[in-house]
């Protein structure tokens, strides 16, 4: 990567209708098969992707998953709360 963080913001991304380029923002691209398990099977539309040396945040509705660089689950962030309170 051109940077040390790359954040992808997909909900806002779909809004603009400019084109953005990999060359633009990274001089390589890999591809990271995330695990897949009961825990960790992303449910809704994702929103964000957040990459750094070590991790992959993705925003997922109101969770955000937590995997290792090299796509192994690490943990849910976020839990399902009651309305109303």
């Amino acid at each position: 990567m051109k940077d040390s963080i790359l954040h992808l913001d997909l909900l806002n991304s779909k809004k603009d209708s400019s084109v953005l380029k990999l060359f633009q923002v990274a001089d390589s691209l890999i591809y990271i098969p995330l695990e897949t398990s009961k825990e960790c099977l992303l449910k809704n539309h994702i929103h964000e992707i957040c990459i750094d040396e070590d991790n992959i945040f993705i925003q997922d509705g109101w969770y955000v998953y937590n995997y290792d660089i090299s796509g192994k689950f690490k943990r849910q962030i976020g839990k399902v709360g009651r309305r109303g309170i």
